[in-house]
């Protein structure tokens, strides 16, 4: 992937405040794992 092309992460349900931290770690593996320039965040589970 590059920067170009956007990593996608889907939430299945609602990100409670306690959740943000894990939230936050998944975006940042995403983008060092993909190399991506962005992420995409899929909220249509919410």
């Amino acid at each position: 992937m590059d920067a170009v092309t956007p990593a996608v992460l889907v939430l299945p349900g609602p990100v409670s405040r306690g959740e943000t931290g894990r939230f936050c770690n998944e975006v940042r593996a995403l983008l060092e794992t993909t190399r991506a320039g962005v992420v995409v965040c899929d909220v249509g589970g919410l």
